[in-house]
């Protein structure tokens, strides 16, 4: 078994934006790749409960048997242990903002909705993990799944050094979906596109999550305060979409033609 060395990413210099990981330490790129592997665990269980209580949210409005109420409260449980205990769960430090998943913004007819991003520490590997999520409210009528949707996440007032992300998509009953993703990166953060669709009665993007591993590349702002945001974008009918922007003035899909879309986008103030 290799020995997990000392190393981190103050260690290195890292470049702003999209970082080649292949030029760091060996040692040091192993180290990493155990320690993505445990929070990118963290990140999909995370996905994964918050899809599946909304299924159940829906069954308790309705009719729900003994057997799932005891389903829901213990998926509830879960969840709230997870989101609410980072540092105990995976060894992540939530920075001030926090977890407020009761200040959303929602698109205009409040079928969807984004969460304030969050972001975290790593102390080991000494690296942020900036994360942000979407979900559907209520079934809508998905048969026309027009252009690519896209999600993102950003860092407004300084760049960043992008060392790897990761992304996933789930459906209304919390299976993970597998729909081909088109990251963009920038020295501000990443976007991804990819074409929502139904498959039989399952669709295929009812909620998902994404996060960005990552460090400031001038360094932590001390005694700054940085704004960090995510945008979920959505498109259906003839709406085509052409790009992705992650820049300090523009974040989230361009449209080449059509009208069928609407985007929304929520932020949070990181005091350092």
């Amino acid at each position: 078994m290799q020995e997990i060395t000392t190393l981190n990413f103050d260690d290195v210099e890292l470049s702003p934006g999209d970082v080649n990981l292949e030029e760091l330490p060996k040692d040091l790129q192993y180290k990493f790749k155990k320690r993505k592997e445990e929070i990118d665990h963290y990140f999909n269980r995370l996905g994964q409960l918050e899809a599946q209580l909304y299924n159940l949210e829906n069954l308790r409005r309705n009719s729900i048997t003994t057997q799932e109420l005891e389903i829901y409260n213990n998926t509830l449980k879960e969840y709230e242990y997870l989101k609410n205990n980072s540092l105990e769960a995976v060894g992540l430090t939530l920075i001030s903002g926090g977890f407020d998943t009761n200040i959303e913004t929602m698109s205009v007819k409040g079928d969807a909705s984004v969460p304030k991003p969050t972001l975290l520490y790593d102390n080991d590997m000494k690296m942020y993990v900036l994360g942000g999520s979407w979900k559907w409210n209520k079934y809508a009528d998905f048969n026309s799944s027009g252009g690519d949707d896209g999600f993102g996440l950003r860092v407004e007032q300084e760049s960043i050094s992008i060392i790897e992300h990761g992304f996933n998509t789930y459906n209304f009953a919390g299976k993970k979906a597998t729909p081909t993703v088109y990251p963009k990166i920038s020295s501000y953060g990443l976007g991804f596109t990819f074409q929502d669709k139904m498959t039989g009665s399952a669709y295929n993007a009812a909620s998902g999550k994404g996060w960005i591993y990552m460090k400031f590349y001038n360094g932590t702002p001390v005694k700054k305060t940085v704004n960090i945001s995510s945008v979920y974008s959505h498109t259906w009918g003839s709406t085509k979409v052409n790009g992705f922007s992650v820049g300090p003035y523009a974040f989230g899909l361009s449209w080449t033609s059509g009208t069928n879309y609407w985007e929304i986008t929520n932020y949070n103030a990181i005091k350092f």
